[in-house]
């Protein structure tokens, strides 16, 4: 189905990079950071375009919503809403690969909460983490962003992040 135009909309600080590919013509729109709104902008598509590629890329450290409408050449007008969070570490990958010569920075946690609990938390903060907790007793994961290596390891009442660079250790943790 043609794509009439796409308008994307985005409350925290991102960039739209270019895409060759692309024939759409793209308009940025002002906003007001005041109001959380830091991207507004519209990709006009030529009469028979069917696919779009669009490009960001987000800071680490800042997460919200990227909302992008879609409006397709039919009548009668319709609009459908596709909605995108940005996390916090969204730099990170997962990997299977690490390094464990690497000095790291450690922080251990240990309460009454759930793997279930701690899963969360992390789903929340990087991307790659599935939907649902796996099953077991522990969990293991393993996040690379350029060259810096974040290690996650969680049982029940027990949680440890380590990193050869801090923030990212901490970052989970420092929400309220």
């Amino acid at each position: 189905m043609p794509i009439e135009n796409v308008l994307l909309q985005c409350d925290v600080p991102i960039d739209l990079l270019d895409v060759e590919r692309n024939s759409a013509v793209v308009s940025h729109s002002a906003c007001d950071p005041e109001d959380k709104n830091y991207l507004l902008a519209t990709y006009r598509c030529q009469a028979n375009t069917t696919r779009l590629d669009v490009k960001v890329r987000s800071i680490e450290g800042q997460y919200g919503t990227l909302q992008v409408y879609i409006t397709p050449r039919i009548q009668p007008k319709t609009c459908q809403l596709r909605q995108y969070q940005i996390k916090p570490l969204s730099l990170h990958r997962r990997t299977h690969i690490i390094d464990g010569e690497r000095p790291m920075n450690i922080l251990k946690l240990s309460g009454s909460f759930s793997l279930g609990e701690v899963h969360s938390w992390i789903g929340y903060c990087i991307p790659e983490v599935p939907d649902k907790c796996p099953s077991g007793d522990t969990i293991t994961m393993f996040f690379q962003v350029h060259s810096w290596t974040l290690n996650w390891s969680a049982t029940t009442d027990k949680d440890q992040l380590s990193s050869d660079q801090i923030t990212s250790a901490l970052f989970p943790f420092s929400r309220t």
